[in-house]
C-alpha cells in the first residue's frame, strides 16, 4: 500500500474542518461526545502517520517542513489537551498545598493555551504553507 503524505494531509484538513464546524455551530449537527472524541483520536492518529510518512517519503525540503508542522500541531493539540486535564486534576488533588497548587494551576492554564490557541494556529500555518507550495509547483509546471 503506497499512501502519499499529501493524502494524509488532506484527510487531516477535512477532520480539522469537521471538528471546527462542530465547535462553531455548538454541537448541533453531530451531537454528543462520541463524535468529538472519535474525531480527536482520528486527528491525532492522522497527525502521527503524516509525520512518519513525511519523514520517510517526502523529498521537497520546504514541503516536508510544512507537512511536519501540520502533523506536529495535530499531535501537539492532543498532547496539550491531555496535559491540561492532567494538571487540572492534579491541582484539585493538591489543593491544600499552596505552592504545588499554584504550579499546577499555571501549568494547566499554559497547556490550555497551547492546545486551544497555539496548536490550531500552527496547524493553519502548516496547511497554508503546503497549499502555497503545491500551487506554486503546479504554476511552475504549467509555465514550462
Amino acid at each position: 500500500m503506497n499512501i502519499q503524505p499529501i493524502i494524509l494531509f488532506w484527510l487531516l484538513v477535512v477532520t480539522f474542518i469537521g471538528i471546527a464546524f462542530e465547535i462553531i455551530t455548538g454541537y448541533k449537527y453531530l451531537q454528543g461526545p462520541v463524535f468529538f472524541i472519535g474525531a480527536g483520536i482520528i486527528f491525532f492518529l492522522l497527525g502521527v502517520f503524516l509525520i512518519l510518512l513525511t519523514l520517510k517519503k517526502e523529498e521537497n525540503r520546504d514541503l516536508k517542513r510544512y507537512l511536519l508542522l501540520t502533523g506536529g500541531s495535530a499531535v501537539g493539540f492532543f498532547v496539550g489537551v491531555i496535559m491540561h486535564n492532567l494538571f487540572y486534576g492534579l491541582s484539585i488533588f493538591v489543593g491544600d498545598f499552596k505552592p504545588l497548587w499554584y504550579l499546577t494551576e499555571i501549568l494547566h492554564g499554559l497547556f490550555f493555551v497551547i492546545a486551544v490557541i497555539i496548536m490550531p494556529l500552527l496547524f493553519l500555518a502548516g496547511v497554508f504553507g503546503v497549499i502555497l507550495i503545491k500551487f506554486r509547483r503546479q504554476k511552475d509546471e504549467k509555465s514550462r
